[in-house]
This record gives structure tokens, sequence and C-alpha cells, in this order.
């Protein structure tokens, strides 16, 4: 059996229904001497005076909570008070809020919608997410070197490199045989009148699931195999136990919040995200066959 640990690599919520940048970047210029550019600033603090007016001003106009353009994640809370609270509750935006895989950068240096971002934009917002990480995982490395020469995996490089063997350890026989089709795009509410794939079929509101069958699940499995914001819908990389000790979970924070109404998915119908519920075991034993498979490639994923 073959471990994903894999030495030192390194979640945003789940879309509701209604609804990478790789390398390094200078500190800016209030940096307090720890590298962050946080000047003793706490994550929060930090997003709200730096991060904050970027994504009011470049993506409010598809992203505003409450009224989105289209099927997209309401993450632009206009309200003060709970801005930081509902875009830090979106894996598709933030994912696990590693700077190398969070989808608010991976889109961005995908010219999302031939929006034009500065290099300080890019900056501030690699910091802010580099803070989260770093407050959420505490005892990672996010220096570039250990100051004897040898170079340091970052905990944003950890995340990538784990997360990418993950995903070449997954196969489309795995993903049948635990029929993640057929019980995860048929999930169904406890209202018994939707089930997942009637929202997220072709990857609305920043989640995929389709019970589509052949060809069909193709873009199912696609999705999550070649795209690090649709697979950290699903699993994310673990580093509670240190970065050296990083490892693929299930992201199950992710569905029991949106699963439970728990802002900002307070108008997502409830569903069964129990270790009973038909979705989760299909998760779950794809998640097994993953990890057990010996045979893998190298990462499938483009970003």
């Amino acid at each position: 059996m073959r471990t994903l640990t894999l030495g030192l690599f390194s979640m945003m919520t789940l879309g509701a229904c209604v609804g990478g940048l790789s390398g390094t970047t200078p500190p800016p210029a209030d940096d307090d001497g720890s590298g962050s550019g946080s000047n003793g600033m706490t994550p929060e603090e930090y997003f709200t005076s730096n991060v904050r007016p970027i994504t009011t001003t470049r993506c409010a106009t598809c992203h505003t909570t409450g009224s989105p353009n289209g099927n997209v994640t309401g993450f632009v809370d206009g309200n003060a008070a709970t801005a930081y609270d509902t875009i830090t509750h979106y894996v598709a935006v933030v994912g696990n809020f590693s700077s190398a895989t969070a989808p608010i950068l991976t889109k961005v240096a995908a010219g999302h919608e031939a929006i034009q971002y500065t290099s300080d934009d890019i900056t501030k917002i690699t910091t802010w997410l580099d803070m989260e990480f770093a407050a959420r995982n505490p005892g990672g490395s996010t220096g570039s070197g250990s100051g004897s020469g040898s170079a340091v995996e970052t905990t944003a490089q950890t995340n990538k490199r784990v997360l990418g063997a993950f995903s070449g350890c997954m196969t489309r026989t795995n993903f049948d045989t635990a029929n993640m089709a057929g019980d995860v795009g048929g999930w169904k509410t406890n209202n018994g009148n939707q089930e997942c794939d009637n929202c997220h079929a072709t990857g609305a509101e920043g989640f995929i699931a389709s019970r589509a069958v052949g060809t069909g699940a193709d873009v199912f499995y696609s999705a999550i195999t070649t795209h690090s914001s649709y697979l950290q819908q699903y699993f994310v990389v673990d580093m509670s136990a240190g970065q050296a000790s990083a490892k693929v979970i299930m992201n199950r924070l992710s569905f029991d919040g949106v699963s439970t109404r728990k802002a900002p998915h307070v108008e997502h119908p409830t569903f069964d995200s129990t270790d009973n519920g038909q979705g989760i075991q299909a998760i779950t034993q794809f998640y097994n066959l993953t990890t057990a498979n010996t045979t893998c490639t190298p990462s499938t994923l483009t970003d």
C-alpha cells in the first residue's frame, strides 16, 4: 500500500445551489520583518485591510453574496461584519488556504474573466492566504530556505506536491467501483426534492457532482483529477500534525458545514453527510481505493 504522506506538500467551502501562483513574492513595504507583510495583524485584520478592497473592486460584479451573477459563489459580502467569515467558508475560493492551490489565485493565474490584477494585488492575496494557512496549521515552515544553503519546501509547495501525488493515484476504475457518479451525483437532500447534480452537474457554484454514466461521468472524473479547486471540495491536504506528516484527508468539514446550513450556506438544502450518507460512503470508498493504489502516475492536476 502506497503512503500518500510523501514527506513534505499540502479547503473554500462547497458552493451552494443557491447562490497558484507558485513561487515566492516579495513582502509588502509595510512588512514587520517576519516576511509576512502582516505588520502584526491577525489574518482577519489583514484580509479586511488589504484583501477585501481587492475582492470588492474586482469580484463583486459577479460574486456578491445573495445576488451572484449566474451559478457562481457569492463570496463577496458587503457586510463588513460578516465578510471575513463568508469568504473563508467557501472552499471554491480559498481551498485549504494554501497559496499554491487556492482557487482565488489559480483562477487569477489563468486569466479569470480577463480581469487584470496587479502584482500588488497578488502579493496581498498570497500573504493573506499564507497567514491563514500558518494559523490553521501551526508548525509548518513558510520560509524558502534553511539558512544553510539547502532548500526547504514551503507549506504551499508541500500542499501542491501531496495533493498532486493523490491525483495521480486516482483512477477511473476506482471512481466507478465506488459509484461516485451515482451516489454523489444522486445524493438526495433530506426533503427528497433535489439531488446534487440538479445544480452541480457541470460545476456550478464551484462544486461538481454528476450522476451521468458513460462518457457523461468523464466530466465529473476529469474535473476532480485535473482541477485542484474541484478536487479540494472532496479531498484536502492536512498538516495539523506538522508539515513532515502532510497527508490527504476527506474534506468532511466542508460537507458537514454545507449539509447543516452553516453560514454562508444557510439556503442550501440539508442532506445526510454522516457516515451513513450515500455520498459519504462513495467518497470514503474512493478515498480508500486511491490511497491503496500502488501503481500511481505523476500528478494529473493542471492548476
